[in-house]
Order: C-alpha cells, then structure tokens, then sequence
C-alpha cells in the first residue's frame, strides 16, 4: 500500500491531464474511506489478470481480511492480512461433445485432455469431477453397510456414465505437443493449443502452504466449496452426486479455495503474494477461455450486469 508520510505537500495546477484529474476526483470523492479506496485497486487489478474472462465462466469474490472466517473472532498472525478467493457458485463445462471429438483422432488425446483441463485448474481451485463423484459413492456405499439389505440401496451409476476412453493412460506434455504439431484437425489443434497454454500458466506460480495458522482458524470448516463442475452430461449421475453434496456443503463453513497470506512488513513478501494471486487469476481466465471454445458449452455464460 502506498505511504504519504515523506511525500511534500504542494499545490499544482494542470489543465491538459484530464485522466489524471478524472481520477483524482474519484478518490477525493471516495473521502476517507480506505476500504473503498482498496477495493476499487483490487477490482483494477483484477480486470488486469483476466478479469472479463473470468467472469464470463466463474462467478468468484475476492477479499483482502484479517481472517479466513467471517464474523470469527479467530484472526491470522498481527500484522497478516489474507487474499481470499472463493465461488458464490460452479461454473459448468460439459465434457462428452470434447471427448467424442478427441477420441475420434487419439485413442489417448482425450484422457491427456481431461486430465491437464482438470489438473491445471486443480492446483489452484477446486474441481468437482468424476473423481469426487466416485468417492462420493464409496462414501454412500459404507453409510449402507450396516443396513439390513445394503445390497438394494441404489447409489449413483458413476462407473456407466464415464467414458472408458478416459481409462486410458495418458500422454505427457511433451507427447502432446508432438501429436498437436502434427494434427491436421484444426479444431482439435485449437482446443489441445488452449490446453497447453493453460498448463504453462498454472504452473507460473507456487501455491502457498497451508500454515498452522490457517489450520487453526479452519479447523471445523468442510471442504472448499467447487469452482467448477465438470460433468459429462447435464444431468448424468456427476452432475447428482454434486448435487446431493450441495446440500451439506454449507452446513459448517467452507475452506476457502485460495489463501495467499501478506506479511504487512515484508514489501517484497507482498509483490510475491499478489504475482501468485496473478497466477491464479491467469489460469482462470485461460480455463474460460478454453471452455468457450469446447463444444457443447454455448450454456454456463454468466450474463453481464443490466444483461438477461
């Protein structure tokens, strides 16, 4: 945050810079209110990491607090202040139209391509997948065994609604920049470029450590909550079992998906902290993008303010 403490007071006059005084009226106009003041650099600053991608997809709010849980009396270390991004809601991307099309060029391009989609956002947010759909059937199936006849309770159908395509092991990145300098489908070349490009910018930053601190202040939270549902189908059996955990999602407080703690007299801890909440942002943008461009998704499109 800037200081004003060593800076000299005068008083100039200027009549040609009309930006500079256009937002010199803004601030004065916001008065004393820091917290406007900040919230109005952190909204510039998203919009300069993706910002308009973003929001086309992922419907996220970010925060800058003292703790990780609102209205906690439980707060971070003196001095700590926390960049908090989490999902008022799931973004959707519907997964069969791209498998289908992968399938038909690679046995394995379409495993190679769910897996870096998924694994690149992954390292950031949470996705919901076929993954958590499975565990989510375990966990159902062990609520079951201590009932008279387990073996009639239906649970979820996870296993005939993935493809098995997806079974198959698949390519490194190496592989795949091989196999696309070779494609001769141009769509198909577009959507594994978009992929590879994601997983550059994924990997740009490290995400933080989870510090005892945050540990204590997040002990009785649940799970964080998905900032996608990547279903193969828009009501297949992914897309039930997400649902039947939405119920009890908010029953304790979710952990939050990213926290990039900020040491206030660290400066260079700081700078640190917001290039690895760039990294974050970037990679949802490009996830936005990505999405935008794989078939069957023309839905999901967050609609802008005034819009319907």
């Amino acid at each position: 945050m800037p200081t004003l403490d060593k800076v000299s007071i005068e008083q100039r006059f200027s009549t040609d810079d009309r930006d500079v005084i256009a937002l010199v009226e803004i601030l004065v106009r916001s008065g004393s209110d820091a917290a406007k003041y900040l919230f109005l650099t952190l909204q510039r600053w998203v919009r300069d990491h993706g910002g308009a991608s973003i929001r086309r997809r992922f419907d996220l709010d970010l925060t800058l607090s003292d703790r990780l849980v609102d209205y906690s009396d439980e707060r971070g270390p003196e001095g700590t202040l926390y960049l908090i991004l989490d999902p008022d809601s799931a973004a959707f991307a519907l997964l069969n139209p791209t498998i289908e099309l992968l399938g038909n060029v690679h046995p394995r391009l379409a495993a190679t391509f769910f897996r870096h989609f998924t694994g690149s956002l992954n390292r950031w947010v949470r996705v919901y997948d076929y993954h958590d759909a499975e565990e989510r059937v375990d966990m159902l199936r062990e609520w079951h065994e201590g009932e008279e006849n387990p073996e009639q309770c239906e649970v979820p159908d996870i296993e005939g609604c993935t493809p098995q395509c997806l079974k198959e092991q698949s390519l490194s990145l190496r592989g795949l920049k091989d196999l696309n300098q070779r494609m001769r489908n141009k769509k198909v070349r577009v959507l594994v470029s978009r992929v590879l490009e994601l997983c550059s910018i994924s990997r740009q930053a490290k995400r933080p450590e989870f510090t005892d601190d945050m540990g204590e202040q997040l002990m009785d939270s649940n799970p964080p909550l998905p900032c996608l549902l990547a279903a193969f189908s828009s009501g297949d059996a992914v897309v039930g079992c997400f649902d039947d955990e939405a119920e009890t999602a908010m029953e304790t407080t979710p952990q939050p998906n990213v926290i990039v703690p900020l040491k206030l007299s660290d400066p260079t801890g700081v700078r640190q902290g917001f290039r690895t909440l760039a990294a974050a942002c970037e990679t949802l943008a490009a996830a936005s993008r990505l999405i935008d461009l794989m078939p069957g998704n023309d839905g999901g499109i967050i609609p802008l303010e005034g819009q319907s």
